[in-house]
């Protein structure tokens, strides 16, 4: 064997003395000798190792963002609920309150009637429609668009050409003016008598209403 002479800094030259040691070589040089000679293997090993790095960190990666997604979806699902639920006790409490409340009766019903002279629409005929639309509500109510909707076409049928134009001119347009009137999420429509006569008094000193 060919000597060679190595110029080693002094911590490196003490790190190589005591692993050697450390691994029953009997001098430093052997040890030495044994990595260079396993130089080969120790590449191979030392690249599997940074590819099973990088394996890892991807997979970790990977794992995370499928948690991140769950955790996502976990809350969109919770907010979903939490709004069903809050929906469902706010139709509750609507429908306590109407239970315990008198219908839309004739004084009610000829304070809206004035409020509408003066506040809603300019034809007698809408006017008539929001009427009936509070009528049907303060019993029946909440009910969806499209089932209030035929009720008051089927009543109401004289100046409109459709159902939609007769929506259009009257629910549509003013149902968030018109006093006790209420929308709860999509396409659910209801009146509240109690809060009608709440509102109407309210105004009563402006539109000189009678309680």
């Amino acid at each position: 064997m060919d000597p060679i002479t190595l110029r080693l800094q002094e911590e490196l030259h003490t790190q190589l003395k005591e692993e050697s040691e450390k691994l029953g070589y009997s001098s430093r040089s052997e040890y030495i000798r044994h990595i260079l000679q396993h130089r080969s293997q120790i590449r191979e090993q030392l690249s599997n190792l940074s590819t099973d790095s990088v394996d890892n960190r991807t997979g970790q990666q990977e794992e995370t963002s499928e948690i991140k997604q769950q955790i996502e979806d976990l809350e969109q699902r919770m907010e979903i609920v939490e709004e069903s639920l809050a929906k469902n006790t706010a139709q509750r409490s609507d429908y306590r309150e109407k239970s315990s409340a008198p219908d839309l009766d004739s004084k009610l019903e000829e304070s809206l009637n004035n409020w509408l002279m003066r506040e809603g629409p300019g034809s007698d005929q809408a006017r008539s429609t929001l009427l009936n639309a509070a009528k049907i509500l303060s019993k029946e109510g909440p009910l969806s668009t499209q089932t209030l909707k035929k009720q008051l076409y089927d009543q109401d049928t004289m100046d409109y050409n459709s159902s939609e134009t007769m929506w259009q001119a009257t629910i549509q347009k003013y149902h968030d003016q018109v006093p006790g009137f209420e929308k709860h999420g999509r396409g659910q429509y209801d009146f509240t008598p109690q809060k009608a006569r709440s509102l109407l008094k309210n105004h009563k000193s402006v539109y000189e209403f009678e309680s």
